[in-house]
């Protein structure tokens, strides 16, 4: 498979995974009140911007414990980086120049 391909799906695929466990998480009650203070206090913008940074540090908490995970337990790499960020095969980037 092209390395392009490959890095995409390695990003979309924790991406979505990040989205929807951010999703989750606000669907939690203590943490739809808290925004739903926060929003009282700073405006609904707050709210909004503080919805993206959520979404933001649960895509790369994700990743970060994917990638942890499979470092941990090196028999099962394959497996889990296959399931968690869509393909075991990490892409391989080579300089356009030298220096």
């Amino acid at each position: 498979m092209n390395d392009r391909i490959i890095s995409t799906i390695r990003t979309l695929v924790p991406s979505l995974y990040g989205l929807a466990l951010a999703w989750a998480l606000r669907q939690w009650p203590v943490v739809q009140d808290v925004l739903d203070w926060l929003s009282d206090q700073f405006g609904a913008d707050v709210q909004a911007v503080i919805g993206l940074a959520l979404t933001a540090a649960v895509i790369a908490g994700y990743y970060w414990a994917i990638r942890t995970i499979a470092e941990r337990f090196p028999s099962a790499r394959q497996w889990i980086e296959r399931f968690g960020l869509g393909s075991a095969k990490t892409p391989t980037y080579e300089p356009k120049h030298s220096a």
